[in-house]
């Protein structure tokens, strides 16, 4: 029975990744943070509060 040479992970070579995936994977982590931070932003949204001082801004301008 012949052995085989090669790894047998095929990761266990190292290959340089593809620049335009880097890119592209940066990108997508960086979009999913923005919203994220949108959902964490949007979860301590008062909106009774803001609508309140909103109405007092109006009657104290108008």
């Amino acid at each position: 029975m012949a052995t085989s040479c090669r790894p047998r992970c095929p990761r266990a070579v190292a290959t340089p990744p593809d620049p335009r995936a880097v890119r592209e994977y940066a990108e997508r982590h960086e979009r999913a943070a923005l919203v994220a931070k949108h959902f964490h932003a949007a979860q301590q949204w008062d909106y009774e509060s803001w609508q309140q001082r909103r109405v007092e801004d109006k009657q104290g301008g108008a």
